[in-house]
């Protein structure tokens, strides 16, 4: 730069590059007081124009963009028009640095903690705070943590007092009074108060109604209020109407057939009826009820015989006698036997008429045989065979006439005849004891419903 700057003559110029030149050199070239090694200035010294010279530098002044220079070349500083120095922070590029507030970006400058510096253990341990390592820090002095949760009071439960001006200190004071009231509160010292205007304490337990009797009443909307207008409108036309079997409304009463709405009951394990029940549950073939059916004595007599005490006495008045009453057949095949009348042997005649009430339904036939027995019931033989009945014809009357002064139709020495006698005939001549009837079922099919009939006999 001095080489191209005219304010020096050639002398001057040689001067310069001499090595070294001295102060009074340097001072003769430039016109410049140089201060000697030993001699400084203090900071703030007045300069004066006229007595003081110094050796300066000049700046551009550049009160635009700075500009740009290429490699190799020379440059010089710049200056705004304030004469301060332009100094553009920024990477190697002249991006100038970011500032204030805002994202992070290339040209914000990174700042580092030293390894040894005592934050970066300090970071370490903030950054390690999670839902399982939370700040540690003593809010009571000398305790790891505080209380949470309800629980006892203990050397970490945080205690906290009201301000002296705060509003609920005079409401707690009034409560003070009132809790040192209730801490006398034991069983000889309840809480005196009146339940009832006027009344000291209510009553307790059962009794009759009194002055210090709690009187409760049900909100209008209450919903028992609609329950209780219904138990007050029961009387004897409108009893209360609840199901004691679940699913059934009401129970049966009366006499009738066991139904769902028919209560079940059982007796208590030890009720004396159960040892009766007992008894009577062993009663069958071989231990029949002990009971006299003639007066002192015990039993009657059984099967054929001579008249005894024992010998039940039986008196059947001239004129109709029920061998039958109604009945539904069987709806499976086979023979079934059905009501024994006994003591007919004293008529002479009888006239008998079976009456089919209700005919059934298909499919199925039905005849119906009345049998007489000479030996009380061990041996039978055909009396009366009715006609055939077919389920579902309609309902008929079959009548059927014997004379036991007629001379019988059995061969003598024959075998008796049980349900084979020929379809609507009889057996003329005596008979026995006793008749019974027995039905004979066949060509059942599909569901049929059983033929109703009653038999009626009239004898002389």
């Amino acid at each position: 730069m001095a080489e191209s700057n005219p304010r020096f003559s050639s002398a001057q110029r040689q001067a310069l590059h001499a090595q070294p030149l001295t102060h009074e050199q340097l001072a003769a070239i430039t016109g410049a007081t140089i201060l000697p090694a030993d001699r400084t200035e203090t900071d703030g010294t007045v300069f004066t124009p006229d007595d003081t010279r110094l050796f300066t530098s000049g700046f551009l002044v550049d009160d635009v963009a700075p500009g740009t220079a290429t490699e190799g070349d020379l440059t010089t500083a710049r200056v705004t028009p304030n004469r301060v120095t332009r100094v553009a922070t920024g990477n190697d590029a002249g991006t100038p640095v970011t500032y204030g507030a805002g994202v992070v970006a290339a040209t914000t400058p990174r700042t580092t903690l030293a390894s040894d510096d005592p934050a970066v253990a300090s970071l370490s341990v903030l950054d390690d705070w999670d839902e399982s390592d939370r700040a540690k820090v003593n809010l009571i002095a000398g305790q790891a943590g505080v209380t949470g949760g309800a629980g006892v009071v203990a050397a970490n439960t945080p205690r906290i007092t009201l301000a002296s001006d705060d509003p609920a200190v005079a409401q707690l004071l009034l409560i003070a009074a009132s809790l040192s009231v209730l801490d006398d509160w034991d069983e000889t010292n309840r809480a005196a108060v009146n339940t009832i205007a006027g009344q000291v304490a209510v009553t307790g337990g059962a009794g009759v109604v009194a002055a210090n009797t709690q009187r409760v009443t049900l909100a209008s909307d209450d919903p028992a209020v609609v329950a209780l207008q219904v138990i007050d409108d029961w009387d004897e036309s409108d009893r209360a109407k609840v199901n004691p079997i679940v699913g059934q409304a009401g129970v049966t009463a009366g006499a009738g057939v066991v139904a769902a709405n028919t209560p079940r009951v059982t007796l208590a394990s030890d009720d004396p009826a159960v040892v009766s029940l007992s008894v009577l549950d062993d009663w069958d073939e071989t231990n029949r009820a002990a009971v006299n059916t003639i007066a002192g004595q015990v039993g009657v007599q059984g099967s054929a015989g001579v008249t005894t005490a024992l010998t039940q006495r039986v008196v059947l008045a001239a004129g109709s006698i029920t061998l039958q009453a109604s009945q539904v057949s069987a709806i499976i095949n086979g023979t079934t036997t059905r009501m024994t009348t006994a003591g007919v042997e004293a008529y002479r005649d009888l006239a008998i008429l079976i009456n089919i009430t209700a005919g059934g339904a298909a499919t199925g036939t039905l005849q119906i045989f009345l049998q007489d027995s000479w030996d009380g019931g061990t041996t039978w033989d055909d009396l009366v065979a009715s006609n055939t009945f077919a389920f579902g014809a309609a309902i008929i009357t079959q009548r059927f006439v014997i004379s036991g002064r007629l001379v019988t139709t059995l061969t003598q020495g024959s075998a008796v005849s049980n349900g084979v006698l020929a379809a609507g005939t009889v057996r003329n001549g005596p008979w026995g004891d006793r008749i019974r009837v027995q039905e004979v079922v066949s060509g059942i099919a599909g569901g049929p419903t059983g033929v109703t009939y009653v038999i009626s006999c009239v004898a002389k």
